[in-house]
């Protein structure tokens, strides 16, 4: 009986590859028992397990980024239209090499690839856009994300109704002066309260546009004070202009070193909905009284405020604000953390998380609440870091913080909060949208396991951003020694970290065809390698630091490592 499943290339060049079907998982080595499948098919097994036909595929919709090898040797001939028909290196190895005609001369190239069709040993395909060097937007379509930017004008042009006319009068103007005061009705206003003589201000780095949050702070007397976090009230736009199903896709922005994909449109994202500083902008505020440090009754209401002062982190006033001092309080007081070290990041973060926990609170007998959950990794022995460690090792020590709905518990382990969600950045994430709508009115449940994906992508594309930009720096200084730490050690292979780069990576020190001339006593925190010719041995221990000497290999893409432990074997 055929069997039907989902294909997983588990190694490079096809050498081996899953398939997952609802009673077993089939491994396959040999590539021609594929039958030019791709990764992530649905395929038809016959009774020998090998792939009798693809019954699903994404592959022709896809925009696949990698190298097209110009620069080398070997090509494949020459097509009908006499151009020169290269090899096409995917920047995902779980895809196989594409045969790719061209005209394009000289050096090699980076340009995303659409799937033709596959006849022969490789598959063929076709540019769709060439980069004249890397670009980080070939990240995102490695991991296929979106990386258009939602536009509206289309739209809404052909469309006479009233929110039309609001887009053509104030929407798709260039300047920044808009105000809700003047483009709404006081009835579609009606639930939002004007607290524009309220002190307000923004903290956020220099040069943002989408500015989803702003504080102010009211002194009722000594011990007592009236907080304010203030959200941008996205979800009002978005019931009002029907954009609901258009963003709820596009999950959340992706924040690359060169630009951002908003997941709104960016006449939203960046100025209709930001809290910029002396503009009259909509917003969600939660006010709680604070006394003693402590939060007691909060209640949340819409509102119409105004930014008074929009400053960057790094501004020396901030840390003799009330609200900086005010942080510190609530940290200690409510949060059990630490002030040592404090600083203006930590100030707002505090406030974020603190709107973040009571909002969960507010609505956690909500059946379609969402809340953010974060379960600890059950560890058979723990070791204390370092301190400039111990952020990096409390992310390897949890499993990955996951939306959920209704389950037994609530916790987050990196907060040790009972009751978390995100509610503070709806300009850049949908579910702090969806959480603002359910607080406002009903909506439509939506699904936490199509976002936890799209943000195990987004993670991705933060370590391969991280990975791309070290081995930049090593590109330019060919042969420097970096000092990485060791946070994983597993026989041969440890797992180093870069703090400056925020860079993990595995490195296997020993190649697996000389590992019997060593031998290895284990210790909880330490190892110590023998090698048996020379009797000469080693230790390297958890979190030590290490000096590795580096090169970047321009033909594999890679780099080069030289330990100076092991350097005189």
């Amino acid at each position: 009986m055929s069997k039907i499943g989902k294909v997983k290339i588990t190694k490079s060049q096809y050498r081996e590859a899953t398939i997952k079907t609802k009673s077993e998982d089939i491994v396959i080595y040999d590539h021609k028992d594929l039958n030019h499948c791709f990764h992530g098919d649905t395929v038809q097994l016959n009774n020998d397990c090998k792939v009798e036909k693809i019954i699903d595929t994404n592959i022709n919709k896809l925009s696949i980024p990698g190298i097209l090898q110009i620069n080398s040797k070997y090509k494949f001939g020459f097509n009908k239209k006499n151009m020169s028909i290269y090899r096409f290196v995917p920047l995902d190895w779980k895809y196989p090499d594409f045969m790719v005609a061209s005209s394009l001369k000289g050096k090699n190239r980076y340009v995303l690839v659409k799937y033709s069709k596959w006849e022969d040993k490789l598959p063929q395909g076709c540019i769709v856009k060439v980069y004249e060097d890397f670009d980080y937007e070939l990240l995102v379509h490695k991991w296929d994300i979106h990386t258009n930017q939602l536009k509206l004008r289309e739209k809404f042009e052909s469309n006479q109704s009233t929110s039309s006319k609001f887009f053509a009068n104030a929407f798709f103007k260039k300047s920044i002066d808009f105000s809700p005061l003047t483009y709404f009705s006081k009835d579609d206003l009606q639930n939002h309260k004007d607290y524009r003589h309220i002190d307000v201000i923004s903290i956020d780095p220099s040069n943002s546009l989408d500015i989803d949050d702003a504080l102010s702070i009211q002194k009722i007397d000594n011990q007592q004070y009236l907080l304010g976090i203030h959200i941008a009230d996205v979800s009002f736009y978005i019931k009002y202009l029907n954009l609901y199903d258009q963003i709820r896709n596009r999950i959340s922005s992706i924040y690359l070193p060169n630009k951002v994909i908003n997941m709104l449109p960016n006449i939203l994202a960046n100025n209709i909905c930001s809290l910029r500083e002396g503009c009259d902008r909509l917003a969600v505020t939660l006010w709680i009284n604070i006394k003693n440090g402590k939060y007691q009754e909060y209640s949340i209401e819409r509102t119409i405020i105004r930014n008074r002062k929009q400053y960057d982190y790094d501004n020396p006033i901030l840390v003799k604000h009330e609200l900086y001092k005010l942080s510190q309080k609530i940290a200690q007081n409510n949060f059990d953390m630490s002030v040592d070290q404090w600083d203006t990041h930590k100030m707002v973060e505090t406030y974020m998380i603190l709107c973040n926990h009571l909002i969960a609170f507010l609505l956690k007998d909500n059946n379609k609440m969402v809340f953010r959950i974060h379960e600890k990794k059950d560890e058979s022995f723990y070791i204390k870091p370092p301190r400039k460690l111990e952020n990096i090792i409390k992310i390897l020590n949890s499993k990955s913080a996951i939306y959920q709905m209704k389950k037994d518990s609530y916790y987050h382990f990196g907060l040790n909060l009972e009751y978390y969600t995100h509610f503070t950045s709806p300009l850049r994430r949908f579910v702090d949208v969806y959480i603002h709508s359910l607080l406002f009115g009903d909506v439509n449940l939506i699904d936490c396991d199509e976002i936890n994906e799209f943000n195990n992508k987004v993670k991705k594309i933060e370590r391969d951003i991280a990975k791309h930009q070290f081995f930049e720096y090593v590109k330019q200084n060919n042969g420097h020694i970096v000092e990485p730490h060791i946070i994983g050690i597993n026989k041969f292979c440890l797992t180093l970290y870069l703090i400056e780069w925020k860079l993990m990576y595995k490195y296997n020190f020993v190649e697996k065809s000389i590992q019997h001339l060593w031998k290895i006593i284990e210790d909880q925190n330490e190892i110590t390698y023998c090698h048996k010719p020379s009797y000469d041995h080693f230790e390297l221990k958890l979190y030590q630091k290490i000096n590795i000497r580096v090169w970047y290999l321009e033909d594999k893409k890679d780099i080069l490592i030289q330990p100076s432990f092991i350097s005189s074997f």
